[in-house]
């Protein structure tokens, strides 16, 4: 099962709070959506993220599983989503969000999405039922990845599902959007360049390991 992790309060804002949308730089891997994912509240704190007026008593865990949630589907800002979508990002929506009562830690994070070990899998679900299926998995029109002109460019494959039991998705064929520069190509490109981004992330962090 997969996770991310956001600093705090961030975190408690999701797992406790209205906040259902996460701010990336790129979009859902299409694999991923509709599926349940991990929330991490990570070590570092984000101090002034929060306007004074947004600030709640919310229970705050560093270094912890604090909810689980569903990657609903996502879009590119136009504005919208405020106060907690950012502006020229990918907004992640969550959808079905449950905090965990007792949090899992001290669990490490890591960048982007990334695989929950075994016994923090264990320790889940001891709280929550990770195999009850979340309503949007089973409306295929509830959730999917959308163009910045607001056409579906992702869809669920109603056929097939990914080795973890989660639904698959599938590019929508023949391609929605006309507008120009709006292509398949052009979204294939971006999420190779996305790919290419994490490994680059990921060799940096080898290469310092090692220095």
């Amino acid at each position: 099962m997969r996770a991310f992790t956001v600093k705090q309060p961030w975190g408690a804002a999701i797992a406790h709070g209205p906040k259902r949308i996460e701010n990336r730089t790129k979009a859902i891997p299409p694999k991923h959506l509709g599926s349940r994912i991990l929330i991490h509240a990570g070590a570092a704190e984000d101090a002034n993220a929060l306007p004074r007026d947004m600030v709640r008593p919310w229970p705050q865990h560093f270094r912890a599983i604090v909810a689980v949630a569903t990657l609903a589907g996502c879009h590119q800002d136009q504005g919208c989503c405020r106060p907690w979508g950012f502006p020229d990002t990918w907004h992640w929506e969550l959808a079905d969000v449950q905090a965990l009562p007792q949090p899992p830690r001290p669990v490490r994070g890591q960048l982007g999405l990334w695989t929950a070990t075994d016994d923090v899998l264990a320790s889940v679900q001891q709280q929550i039922d990770l195999k009850t299926t979340s309503p949007l998995t089973e409306q295929q029109e509830a959730w999917g990845v959308y163009c910045p002109h607001g056409k579906q460019i992702i869809e669920r494959d109603p056929d097939l599902t990914d080795p973890e039991g989660q639904p698959a998705s599938r590019i929508v064929n023949p391609w929605p959007c006309t507008v120009d520069g709006c292509t398949l190509e052009a979204f294939e490109a971006d999420q190779q360049a996305e790919i290419d981004e994490y490994c680059d992330a990921v060799n940096a962090l080898i290469s310092d390991q090692y220095r």
